[in-house]
């Protein structure tokens, strides 16, 4: 059975690994020319920004932002795409698994060998699941160092949303969750392209919702309550730190390093929560309001990453188990 998944699926392998390896050429060569760029910058003692000081800094700086040029002037739609490769293994690698042994009548046949119909999908899911989630694993790692290269110019945050999903547990995830997908629709469907279609339609509403409501849940679940400083009241710039608002004012506060804040607010003498004319410091001291900060800390980012690959794995295995149902249901 495993000689016969592999040989069968071996264009569809293939195609996944063009589509992997290319992507990760272009990081990695990209990274690789901005790290050495941004070597020499941090060498010559500049700071980061291109700095003012000296026009030496100015081309050292941007040196280092043509290196990953056109990438480094996209980065949000960079993030976005490799986001779209779960949904594409699903729709062009799962969903025609089972699908197209249906629509074309070749199932009668696997089905009269010794294998059985049971074994005969379980091998596949199995082999062509697992081989996949450690690409995607594989894959993650590569983002992940990716983006650490960017930082300078994009200074995101892996607890963005985005940057959330891309790393070596979430991608993996998401690529079995998407694989399983579309081996579950390719079952229940049995028709090719309508189970692609209805395939790709199904991980873009999940990766809705997991975009607007699970992620932002997730970052923001038991968060660490302290007091904090007032840094600046600068409005919100791309560049600066994540923005926390007071009452509807952008400001910066203080918070750990790798952490991510998710609110603030100001307390009065009597502890209860203050309403405030103005946000200056000499006000705020002769008014004895302090300045609380709810963030989570940056050792939880990995526990809430394998509580959200979690998620997908059981997911997965649910969609995986109700397909091996499906079939032998329809050879009963």
């Amino acid at each position: 059975m495993a000689w016969i998944t592999w040989r069968q699926h071996r264009l569809a392998l293939a195609g996944v690994a063009v589509l992997l390896g290319g992507c990760a050429l272009v990081l990695a060569v990209t990274g690789l020319r901005m790290r050495a760029a941004y070597a020499s910058f941090t060498a010559a003692r500049c700071a980061p920004g291109g700095g003012a000081a000296t026009s030496r800094c100015t081309s050292l700086w941007g040196a280092y932002y043509h290196a990953g040029y056109p990438l480094t002037g996209n980065l949000q739609m960079v993030v976005t795409g490799l986001l779209v490769i779960p949904l594409l293994i699903g729709m062009f690698v799962a969903a025609p698994l089972l699908a197209r042994e249906y629509e074309t009548g070749t199932f009668r046949f696997a089905w009269t060998q010794a294998a059985g119909p049971t074994r005969w999908v379980a091998v596949k899911l199995a082999l062509l699941g697992g081989t996949l989630t450690a690409a995607g694993s594989a894959f993650g790692v590569l983002v992940s160092w990716w983006l650490t290269v960017q930082e300078p110019i994009w200074d995101g945050s892996r607890w963005q949303a985005d940057q959330f999903g891309v790393t070596a547990v979430t991608f993996a995830a998401g690529t079995l969750l998407g694989f399983a997908v579309g081996a579950f629709v390719g079952a229940l469907i049995r028709r090719t392209v309508p189970a692609m279609a209805a395939t790709a339609c199904s991980l873009a509403a999940i990766a809705v919702v997991t975009y607007q409501k699970l992620d932002p849940l997730l970052a923001g679940a038991d968060p660490v309550t302290r007091r904090s400083a007032l840094l600046n009241l600068l409005p919100y710039q791309p560049g600066s730190p994540p923005p926390t608002f007071v009452s509807g004012q952008a400001v910066t506060v203080s918070a750990p390093p790798g952490s991510w804040p998710l609110r603030a607010w100001f307390t009065g003498p009597h502890g209860r929560t203050a309403a405030f004319p103005s946000l200056q410091q000499r006000y705020l001291a002769a008014h004895h309001l302090t300045l609380w900060i709810a963030y989570e800390p940056a050792g939880r980012f990995w526990l809430l990453q394998c509580a959200e690959g979690a998620g997908c794995l059981l997911l997965a295995l649910l969609l995986g188990a109700a397909t091996v149902w499906l079939v032998r249901r329809k050879a009963a």
